[in-house]
């Protein structure tokens, strides 16, 4: 196949460097998003903890400040009684295995119920069971007193095989108390803007893509994959033979970046081929009078022996004339389709 077109991205990965293998954790609704109500957390997270429930924010308990990321995020809160809310979503951890994602935390300004102001808390992240049990604390935050989000990176190792990822809110005193905490926009799959929206390509040709990055090779996983999920490729570039969306991953420490693009093509007069030879002697070789860089969709074929006579025509040729029932010699068609000069010729059946 000829390769007439050579295209090349260049890819610039601004992403922190770890030296340990990490795997991101792909969540559902990780922007918390969902409608703004209490006792009830966003679509996607169920409620994990003792006592209250966690509240869909902004908007109640004097809760204004804005989302992160969206249009809402949870708050938790944890009581003197020494209770704390929580949430919880299935992520199936591996034993073994190093995690890594990012969130944002703040403190809210206002928060005001039955029971008194609040002090700032910490979060403490566990695995669990389906009965959201704790079975090991994976990670915890400083303590967070700041009005304003801040994105905090989660990197652990768990010894364990569990189904549940646990958030829970936590004191940072030994005594429990009333305290606060705000959760918004965990952070594992990115979209990234490496690759262009869409792409032309000559029919019967090849699109060669590059990525680079500017990241050690063995730091960054790629993976290209098909509409049908079909792993192509785990290199920076990708030979394209057809058309059809295309989807690039770029994972590095605690972020998945993914990107598609649409591969179009069409027919370009400069790569026609039409041979001049063709053998039908039922040899499995060279059959068929076919042709490159044409679709198969609007071309009129009419082929004609020496004196003129017509002995073959097709609309819509689909390239699959034969020469049956037809001597060896010279014949000469004549291939036309809106839009482009007419084709003519001649071809040598040989048998």
């Amino acid at each position: 196949m000829r390769i007439t077109f050579f295209y090349q991205l260049f890819l610039l990965l601004l992403l922190s460097i770890s030296a340990v293998a990490q795997t991101p954790i792909v969540f559902s609704n990780p922007s918390m998003e969902g409608y703004v109500q209490i006792n009830i957390p966003p679509p996607g997270w169920d409620i994990c903890g003792e006592g209250s429930t966690p509240d869909t924010q902004p908007g109640y308990f004097g809760v204004v400040t804005p989302p992160s990321d969206g249009k809402s995020y949870v708050s938790m809160v944890c009581r003197s009684n020494n209770t704390y809310e929580a949430i919880s979503q299935k992520v199936f951890l591996q034993q073994g295995n190093s995690y890594c994602f990012r969130l944002d935390l703040a403190f809210s300004a206002t928060f005001t119920d039955a029971d008194g102001d609040h002090r700032p808390a910490c979060l403490r992240v566990w695995s669990g069971n389906e009965s959201c049990d704790r079975k090991e604390l994976l990670w915890v935050s400083p303590r967070i007193d700041h009005y304003n989000w801040k994105t905090y990176q989660v990197s652990f190792t768990s010894h364990q095989a569990q189904p549940l990822l646990i958030f829970e809110i936590y004191f940072t005193e030994s005594k429990p108390y009333l305290g606060r905490l705000l959760i918004d926009h965990i952070q594992s799959v990115e979209k990234a803007d490496f690759l262009p929206e869409s792409l032309t390509v000559c029919v019967d040709d090849s699109l060669f893509v590059t990525a680079a990055s500017s990241l050690p090779e063995s730091m960054t996983h790629w993976q290209w994959q098909d509409e049908q999920g079909e792993l192509l490729s785990n290199e920076q570039n990708l030979w394209i033979q057809k058309t059809g969306k295309y989807y690039l991953t770029a994972s590095n420490g605690c972020v998945i970046y993914r990107d598609t693009m649409l591969v179009k093509d069409k027919e370009c007069e400069s790569v026609f081929f039409i041979p001049n030879v063709f053998t039908p002697n039922a040899d499995g070789r060279n059959e068929i009078f076919a042709f490159r860089g044409f679709k198969r969709e609007g071309w009129n074929l009419q082929v004609c022996n020496r004196w003129g006579e017509i002995v073959y025509q097709s609309t819509n040729y689909q390239q699959d004339w034969t020469a049956e029932g037809l001597s060896s010699g010279m014949y000469y068609y004549r291939l036309e389709k809106a839009g482009f000069k007419p084709k003519l010729g001649w071809v040598e059946v040989l048998r």
